[in-house]
């Protein structure tokens, strides 16, 4: 028989959803991986690392355990066999840590030498006078620390899924977190510049607002002139939304023209990677542990492509990723140039990374691949995306992004994909789930390399090319369901968008580039979504609905991304 551990930790999305600030976003999440990393580094202890057998994330790889990574890189979870049975008390261990944690608190609460942030007067703010015995008991309320022990025989091919499913039955009856949770901890989090767990995690000398992080790509065009509105936000004696309020408008001023409505914008992105557990299962030891380090290092490199991208990564463990980050930016060519860029490139990016650091690197061949696939288990990534307007609550759009991911992929068990939002300043949005690797998502991506005619503004000729399609939208739903519906779909647009601009210049007798693209759009989002039978009426009609409003989404979305500022 084989024992083994394994370690629960939450609550993280009640402690994250009330954040206000980037900062106060990766600290309330940023302190799972480090309470994570204290238990394990005194489970471990330095003299006898050989008491434990990390199964999720192997210890030879000691760059998880250094400081400043700028990411948290342990997850809420954790699964090891244990080697020796004399291994620590994991409840011993877990009060040692949360007495750690509340010395820490205790005494920068205390410490008026660390700079607050304005904050409204009706909100609660612990400063001086905080007694420690308070905020540990506080601590021990809030935070859920779950452990299970079992013996499964040495056979045994999947004791991670028994343990998590184990882990789960104890979470469903754990208690909730009290409500004044963010009292203290939002006073730790939000109200205090700087504090030790910052100091601790962070790598960089100061954290990007929301603002910052939308406009981000102005550094490379007027880095001058970009760091003289940044000042503005720095003004700590003024409320934060004046302070942004006054940098946008600044930077406005000075970008003129090539400021677009779009980098007011930030993404929360919310990233998973789908049926590991499963290709964890198919290795042998080795394989498990070849496999996970490969995932320390995909962290590592998924974190510096977000921050080289302009976003910042508040959570990096193994396939599991939290950041926030431009809706638009610039990518530096090997060249040296800049060419525009776009989040969803970055996710491109990031599945490229998956695919080179963790399935090539652990050895995942192409025959493991195409037998997995007819298992219908391929790994892959799959991405919750809210984008939303940088005064938007930002526990409001992490909460849209977890529900992108989980509701709208994870439980249809759609592989693959993205789920994404984008919601106005008005409040009314858009959006829709696209699988990744499909000719809907190819057409998507070609569409956004902005192949407008020439001298047209492309904000106004999306605009009207998105009206006259909705107008059209009687004639899509006559002739969707027809056996010759993509020479009715090429006749809809031929004969409704019939001025010169809508034709290729180089043969007035086509469709312009532009529009044959939208076509190509439309067709494909048809062929992936196919009509029921035509003895139900009214769930072909649904279907045909439904698929316009992808290609509805997906153009508005290029629209939003050429739009000026002031739409």
């Amino acid at each position: 028989m084989a024992k083994y551990l394994a370690i629960s930790i939450g609550p993280i999305f009640e402690t994250l959803r009330p954040a206000r600030s980037t900062k106060a976003l990766w600290a309330s999440s940023y302190v799972f991986s480090w309470i994570m990393r204290e238990m394990l580094k005194k489970l471990l202890n330095d003299v006898e690392e050989e008491k434990l057998e990390i199964i999720d994330l192997t210890m030879e790889n000691k760059i998880a355990f250094q400081e400043h990574q700028g990411v948290g890189l342990f997850p809420d979870r954790f699964v090891a066999r244990i080697l020796k049975s004399d291994y620590s008390d994991m409840q011993k261990v877990a009060r040692e840590v949360m007495d750690d944690l509340a010395k820490m608190i205790t005494k920068n609460l205390n410490d008026d030498k660390i700079g607050r942030a304005h904050v409204e007067k009706k909100r609660p703010v612990h400063s001086g006078n905080v007694e420690k015995g308070a905020v540990l008991n506080f601590l021990f309320q809030y935070f859920r620390i779950l452990s299970v022990e079992m013996e499964l025989p040495e056979k045994e091919s999947n004791p991670v899924k028994l343990l998590t499913d184990h882990l789960n039955s104890l979470e469903l009856a754990a208690t909730r977190p009290p409500k004044e949770a963010f009292d203290i901890l939002g006073s730790f989090f939000e109200n205090l510049f700087y504090n030790d767990l910052i100091k601790k995690g962070f790598n960089k000398d100061r954290f990007p607002s929301s603002p910052a992080i939308a406009t981000s790509m102005f550094k490379h065009t007027m880095e001058k002139a970009y760091n003289a509105c940044l000042k503005t936000l720095d003004d700590r004696s003024t409320p934060e939304a004046l302070r942004q309020q006054e940098f946008m408008n600044a930077l406005e001023i000075e970008a003129k023209d090539s400021f677009k409505l779009c980098h007011k914008y930030v993404a929360i992105v919310r990233a998973d990677a789908d049926n590991m557990g499963h290709l964890f299962q198919s290795r042998d030891v080795a394989g498990k542990q070849t496999l996970a380090n490969c995932l320390v290092e995909f962290s590592l490199m998924a974190a510096t492509e977000v921050e080289l991208y302009g976003g910042i990564t508040t959570y990096a463990g193994g396939d599991d990723l939290l950041f926030m980050a431009p809706a638009v930016s610039l990518r530096k060519t090997k060249k040296g140039d800049y060419v525009p860029d776009h989040i969803f490139l970055l996710m491109e990016r990031l599945d490229e990374k998956f695919k080179e650091l963790v399935l090539d690197e652990a050895g995942i061949t192409n025959e493991d691949l195409d037998k997995l696939a007819k298992e219908k288990k391929s790994p892959s990534m799959s991405y919750g995306v809210s984008i939303c307007h940088y005064k938007y609550p930002m526990g409001e759009s992490l909460e849209i992004a977890h529900s992108n991911l989980f509701t709208k992929i994870k439980s249809p068990k759609t592989k693959n994909a993205i789920a994404w939002n984008l919601t106005k300043h008005s409040g009314s949005g858009f959006g829709v789930t696209l699988q990744k690797h499909t000719s809907v998502f190819a057409a998507f991506q070609k569409l956004q390399l902005n192949n407008v005619p020439d001298k047209e503004n492309p904000g106004k000729f999306l605009s009207s090319v998105i009206f006259k399609l909705e107008d059209l939208n009687g004639l899509f739903l006559g002739t969707a369901g027809l056996a010759n519906r993509d020479v009715h779909f090429h006749s809809i647009l031929y004969n409704n968008f019939n001025e010169k601009i809508h034709r290729d210049p180089k043969d007035e007798q086509k469709l312009s580039p532009y529009l044959r693209d939208v076509l190509a759009l439309i067709t494909a989002v048809f062929d992936e979504h196919p009509l029921p039978s035509k003895k139900e009426a009214e769930q072909t009609k649904q279907q045909i609905k439904e698929n316009l409003l992808t290609v509805y989404s997906c153009l508005r979305f290029i629209h939003f991304l050429n739009s000026p500022s002031k739409s």
